[in-house]
């Protein structure tokens, strides 16, 4: 379990699509068992998808049959390593390459399929491990109530 200080660290994402959760996050058993090592999200083909974080563009490009597009945010990791939050399924790009800055809710694309959204935590000499971002979600926050 990460220490409470990495949640306050990251405590919301922007949903890089208004659509509701169809896949949720399935954690693998070992590194490199099967799992879903990200939550998929409806949306409509050409529905702008926007960046989850504010940050640096790290990565962009084709993997098998879709465009994925990952950011690196500012001041999160604390030491606990380098996140990573990566959206797939991005089909026409906006005009950024990898080093590009990118804002929170700023436009990606647009939808091309099924949005996917991971959040992997990268430390040297291990394998990246993956994060469900379901909680970091703002739009499952729901506001405190008194009782």
């Amino acid at each position: 379990m990460l220490p409470i200080v990495f949640s306050v660290l990251m405590s919301c994402l922007v949903p890089p699509v208004s659509g509701p959760i169809t896949n949720p996050f399935v954690e693998p058993a070992c590194t490199f068992c099967a799992g879903n090592r990200a939550v998929d999200l409806r949306t409509q083909i050409g529905q702008a998808v926007v960046s989850p974080v504010t940050g640096q563009i790290t990565f962009v490009g084709r993997v098998v049959n879709q465009t994925y597009v990952t950011v690196a945010p500012d001041s999160i990791g604390g030491g606990f390593g380098q996140i990573l939050i990566t959206v797939g399924g991005v089909g026409a790009l906006a005009s950024f390459h990898v080093g590009s800055r990118v804002s929170a809710g700023g436009v990606l694309g647009t939808a091309q399929s099924t949005i996917s959204l991971s959040v992997r935590r990268k430390t040297p000499g291990s394998p990246a491990v993956y994060l469900d971002p379901t909680p970091y979600l703002a739009y499952w926050r729901t506001r405190a109530r008194l009782v």
